[in-house]
């Protein structure tokens, strides 16, 4: 009799140790994704940001990417947070055309140019808003 409970006890540790298994290793793929995602963003229209410390905390920058057509403009704002490090976002804003507009529909590449001034140390980041 007890030779059973002690198997049943064993078949039941087995399979609660599986169970454990399974989850640690399916959320363990899950945070390797999400961190993926996160070391490389996307941003709507294809906008990139490059940017370089040129020196005496002038920083220039290039934002470039493409629009469905040439009727949508952007508008560009820096914005430096005074922190240290100081936290930069470069906010692209993205205007739509109107309804009645009539556009050709072709590729619009888009390119902005422009610079800022912040420690060498700033945390630069892009925005992109429809």
């Amino acid at each position: 009799m007890k030779k059973k409970y002690l198997f049943i006890g064993l078949i039941l540790g087995l399979i609660a140790l599986g169970v454990v298994t399974f989850f640690l290793v399916r959320n363990r793929g899950e945070e390797e994704i999400v961190e993926d995602i996160n070391n490389t963003p996307t941003y709507k229209y294809d906008m990139i940001l490059e940017k370089q410390y040129k020196a005496d905390n002038l920083w220039e920058y290039k934002v470039s990417g493409q629009f469905p057509n040439p009727c949508y403009t952007a508008s560009v704002e820096e914005i430096v947070r005074e922190s240290f490090p100081e936290q930069v976002t470069i906010v692209i804003t993205v205007s739509k055309p109107s309804e009645e507009m009539v556009c050709a529909q072709v590729i619009s590449e888009y390119e902005h140019e422009d610079s800022f001034t912040a420690s060498e140390q700033a945390v630069v980041k892009l925005e992109v808003i429809d």
